[in-house]
This record gives C-alpha cells, structure tokens and sequence, in this order.
C-alpha cells in the first residue's frame, strides 16, 4: 500500500557487477532490444523456473523498468479508440499509459466485493468489438491478491473467446509469503501466443534504481517493441544489464 521501492539493499555482488561494469567501459549502447547474454539468462531463467522456453533473440527484450515495457506493449498493439479492460484494484500507471496511446482504460470495479477481486462475468460485460486486450496483474499491486488459478483459467477462455491479447505483469511474484501456488497464464494451452509477460528486477532483486525490466512474448510484438525502444529510449542502461 505504498511506494513499491524495497528497503533491502541490492545483493553485494550486484553492486560490485554494477560498479566493475563501469570501470571495464561498459557505459555506452547496447542492442535495442539488450544485451543478448542477458536475454539469453532471462531465457534460461524461465525455462528451469517456470518451464517456458523462449528464444532470447526473437521472443525477449529488455526494457527500462518494466514500467517503459508495459508502455511500449501499449504502444505496440494499440490503436486510436482501442479498449483496453483493467480489472481494480489496479497498479495506478496502467490508466495514463493506456491514455497516452490515444486508446480507452475501461476499468471493471467491484467495489462491494470483500476480498478486493473481480468478477469474471463483468469482465466479460465490459468486452466490446474495440476490445483489443485484458491486464492482468498477479500478484496484484496494491492488494498482494493473487488471482485463483480458476480465475485465471476462466480469463483465458475469455481472451481466446473474444481473441484477445493478455498483458500478464507479473512484478510482485516473487513476494508470496503464505506459500500460494502461483502459475502463470502462459502456462495455459493457446495463451503463450496472445500473452505479453512483464517482469522486472527492480522487486525481486531490489533494483529500483537500476532501471530493468524485460518482456517475454510473441516475436512479432517483441520485434515492434524493439523498434519502438531506439524511439523511446535507445535501450536499458548497459551498467545494469
């Protein structure tokens, strides 16, 4: 319920990478889309952790935060009017990003409910033919909810239903401290191809201020990404990657 900054410094031998980086020169440009040493430890990462084999060259990119890697997914699939369905409670930044892609936040609210979750059926309702994709946002920010395992299913029948994109961010996995299974919705038959995965190092390794997140998805969104990142931000800070 505040600012998502930890209060835990980085690991020492991150510290020392960081600063080693530095010394060796390692401060200009890297590839758009980061460095491929980096993708392909994303890439081995989440094969021997979550069992998804991505291709580091043409599925992964690194972003600034995975904050500028939500917007440039916006960016990427979004047109003029497009609708986008944010279920509340929401991480408060996914509104003005949606906005600034000249495309509409419908946010689907519950307010009545008590364990400050959605209803699928009103996830549903809101669908429209300008429906182009669905946040979800497991586990939540602010709430630390994470959605149950049926609801999650439910959403990918919706999103394969209405063909849907599904923009997954998944910062806050890595703080469960109640051991509830966590499985993402890339893990469901025919949802690795219309799901966009967010992540970051900036929770898990308490780098907030070194500016990395990444992206996993379908080749054609990450090579649009990747071309819209020399607009936005030529690439992620080479120190830190």
């Amino acid at each position: 319920f505040t600012l998502g900054d930890p209060d835990v410094q980085p690991h020492q031998a991150i510290k020392d990478a960081a600063c080693s980086a530095i010394q060796q020169g390692k401060t200009r440009y890297s590839q758009n889309a980061g460095l491929l040493e980096l993708r392909e430890t994303i890439s081995r990462y989440y094969l021997r952790k979550e069992g998804f084999n991505y291709d580091p060259v043409s599925e992964i990119m690194v972003s600034v935060g995975a904050m500028e890697g939500l917007y440039l997914a916006f960016l990427a699939m979004l047109n003029d009017g497009d609708e986008v369905i944010i279920p509340a409670p929401y991480y408060v930044n996914y509104v003005q990003m949606v906005q600034l892609c000249h495309a509409v936040p419908v946010v689907v609210d519950n307010p009545g409910a008590e364990e400050l979750s959605f209803s699928v059926a009103d996830i549903e309702k809101a669908i429209t033919p300008k429906t182009k994709a669905i946040i979800i946002n497991t586990p939540s920010n602010p709430s630390g909810k994470i959605i149950p395992q049926e609801k999650v299913k439910a959403l990918a029948e919706l999103a394969k239903k209405h063909d849907l994109v599904v923009i997954a961010d998944e910062v806050y996995k890595c703080l469960i401290y109640d051991n509830t299974p966590f499985r993402s919705i890339v893990a469901i038959d025919g949802m690795r191809e219309r799901t966009i995965l967010i992540n970051s190092l900036s929770k898990e390794f308490c780098m907030t201020g070194y500016r990395l997140g990444y992206v996993l998805g379908p080749q054609e969104i990450i090579a649009a990404m990747t071309k819209l990142q020399e607009n936005v931000a030529a690439c992620a800070p080479l120190p830190s990657q």
